[in-house]
């Protein structure tokens, strides 16, 4: 009995401490008992698996919670792409003495990869499928960096579970903080996506910010499809469709509606210079193409109609740049009660037509451009009717957003 141990004069306690002093060291030794001579076996198993170079940097066993092979420094790729910093495999015991291994889970804690290795994991999975002697279950890899060179991306969290054929059952994406998840079911021919965003600013592209966002889709192939997706930003509300792939080239298109955004903290995204309030609604159209994920949203295609309640244009006063004659005016703003028309964003370039804006006697207009370098040019066609008198004047529109002139 255990109580035995504490009576010191026990003639028998010496050679139960040794047994047990015995046991720990055995456990001991064998949980930090190193197996360098067999990683080459297990690069060739996994490398030849997934149709890449594998190298590891160490491997250990350990029974501490059942039979476990550790691995630290394993890196996957020609030029070490995915660097995993500790991997723990939990085999099914006998499978390691047949032709095929089975891995009840394997995990993994910290770990960077760059951005290429997103297009490369579908062929991965494949050539692990056709491959059949390495069969995992689980997947779990937490604390992972992805390295998009040019933007950050915070630090996420994957699980996988995968089916007898090799291929993803589940699988959930999130954030370590947890204010991005995307949860994964396959199916037969795609796999349906449910995607979920809090309080998230958007890494790629203007930084926007989304205080909600849910969307829900399928993946074919190098291919996802957004059936729906609903936003609310900057007071106001989007939904749409969407469609994003990666063969190739990267392309994104979606087309949605808005309604109720600020439209003065929403430009304030894009520029610090342009100045328009107002509650704003409409319908956008939008395209990018590029050949890498870091410069996808860098030159977009964009046509959109839009209807703006309530606010203000500030460097522009209409009025005064009516009543100024041959010299022009130069700043100033001009209240409206509504302001609409179309825009099209094509290299840069935004090209206003069919811009009207109307506040009481006052209504005015427009067609303009403004380049990439935030050049403005194009002319405005300005009315005043009061009980009195009707002003009118076709006005020239120059300059830049810093300052706008209008004069005949």
């Amino acid at each position: 009995p255990p109580e035995y141990l504490l009576r010191p004069d026990d003639p028998e306690r010496p050679f139960i401490i040794g047994v047990v002093a015995l046991i720990a060291l055995v456990v001991g030794a064998i949980q930090l008992m190193p197996m360098s001579g067999y990683i080459p076996k297990v690069e060739k198993m996994v490398s030849e698996n997934i149709g890449e170079p594998v190298t590891i940097g160490s491997m250990k066993m350990s029974i501490l919670s059942g039979f476990e092979l550790k691995f630290g420094n394993v890196n996957i790729g020609t030029t070490q792409d995915l660097t995993l910093t500790d991997v723990v495999v939990s085999p099914e015991l006998g499978s390691l003495f047949g032709d095929n291994v089975k891995l009840n889970s394997i995990q993994v804690e910290g770990g960077t990869a760059v951005r290429e290795v997103i297009e490369r994991l579908p062929a991965w999975l494949n050539a692990s499928k056709a491959n059949k002697r390495l069969e995992v279950r689980k997947l779990g890899l937490s604390n992972i960096k992805l390295d998009m060179r040019t933007f950050e991306l915070p630090v996420f969290n994957i699980d996988v579970n995968f089916g007898r054929d090799g291929g993803i059952v589940t699988a959930r994406i999130a954030t370590a903080d947890s204010r991005f998840t995307a949860d994964i079911n396959n199916a037969d021919s795609a796999a349906s996506v449910n995607v979920n965003v809090t309080n998230l600013t958007l890494p790629i592209g203007a930084p926007m910010q989304l205080s909600d966002f849910s969307a829900s889709g399928t993946i074919s192939g190098s291919t996802l499809t957004l059936s729906e997706w609903d936003a609310t930003l900057y007071g106001g509300q989007a939904k749409g469709s969407g469609q994003l792939s990666w063969s190739g080239r990267w392309r994104l298109a979606s087309q949605f509606e808005f309604a109720r955004i600020e439209t003065e903290e929403l430009l304030d995204v894009f520029s610090n210079t342009a100045k328009v309030s107002g509650a704003s609604s409409g319908q956008v159209s939008f395209n990018a193409e590029a050949g890498n994920i870091d410069t996808l949203l860098d030159r977009p295609s964009l046509q959109a109609s839009f209807v703006v309640k309530k606010g203000a244009v500030d460097g522009a006063d209409l009025v005064r740049a009516l009543q100024a004659g041959p010299s022009g005016s130069q700043g100033g703003s001009t209240r409206f009660e509504e302001l609409k028309g179309s825009v099209t964003v094509s290299n840069g370039r935004f090209s206003y037509r069919d811009v009207e804006l109307s506040a009481g006697i006052l209504s005015a207009s427009s067609d303009f451009n403004i380049s990439g370098n935030q050049d403005v040019s194009g002319r405005v066609y300005v009315i005043l009717r009061s009980p009195v008198q009707r002003l009118s004047a076709n006005l020239n529109i120059t300059g830049t957003l810093q300052g706008i002139t209008l004069k005949p």
